[in-house]
Order: C-alpha cells, then structure tokens, then sequence
C-alpha cells in the first residue's frame, strides 16, 4: 500500500496529462478498502502543489465515500496533521462538510477529539475567509472548549 501512496504522490506533482489514468487506477484501488489506515494515508496525497486539480477531486470524491465516523474523525485529526503544503484542500473538504448539513451534524461528534489549539486556529483561518460560516465556527469552537 505505501508504494501505491507514493505512487499517487508522485503522479499529482509531475505535470503530466497522462498521469491522471494511472493515478485514477491506483486511486480507485485503495478506495476499496475502507480501513481508517488507508484513508490516513489517502489524506497524505492532498497537496497544493498538485499539478492537476482533476486528481484532488478524484481523491475528494474517493475519501468523502468512507463511512462518516471513519472519514470525519480522520478529518478532525487531518486539521491538526495536514496542515503543511495542503491547506487550501484541507478547507476544501471542511467547506464541503459545513455546506452539507448532515455532514456537519456529524462532523460535530468529532471535533474535541484532536489538540484544541490547533483546531481552533484552523478555524480562525476558516472564520476569516468565510464570514457565512461564522456561525458554524463559532459553535464548533463552543464545543471544542468545553471539552
């Protein structure tokens, strides 16, 4: 599996329009195993420097199909572990949660398992950029601190 993972990696960021075939392949391959291993490893993928966007959607849609107690913990913590080159994908799923109302229900479950600081910055970022979910934010954050 990790040789797949690189694999993927390596196939976001050479540029190459061919690439999306092989990375789609291999992409579809792991979506079919479900365990909370695999999708921490798919999460590894998201990166802002891919070269084609199609695949991150790809690799969107592949993640976003693992049970939500999987996808949305794995999430949760992926605030806290992702944040390095792949922010602006890493918001892109958290939007994607917040516009969807029973995701976000859900997501709620999850959010006073991670570190509570870095969690809440992350949704500093989200309050700036997005006034429409202060809201949301607001009451997320109301459940992280009385953790």
């Amino acid at each position: 599996m990790r040789d797949k993972i690189e694999r993927l990696k390596e196939l976001s960021l050479c540029g190459k329009p061919e690439a999306i075939f092989e990375f789609e392949r291999i992409l579809v391959e792991l979506g079919k195993d479900q365990r909370i291993e695999i999708l921490k490893e798919l999460f590894s993928v998201f990166d802002d420097r891919c070269q084609d966007t199609n695949m991150l959607y790809s690799l969107t849609h592949v993640v976003e199909r693992f049970p939500d107690e999987i996808y949305l913990k794995t999430l949760v913590l992926g605030i806290c572990d992702m944040g390095r080159s792949d922010m602006r994908w890493l918001k892109f799923l958290f939007y994607r949660i917040l516009n969807d109302p029973p995701s976000y229900s859900s997501f709620k479950k999850f959010v006073r398992e991670p570190d509570p600081s870095l969690l809440t910055s992350f949704l500093n970022k989200i309050n700036q950029e997005s006034p429409e979910h202060r809201q949301q934010v607001e009451e997320l954050k109301q459940i992280i601190g009385s953790k």
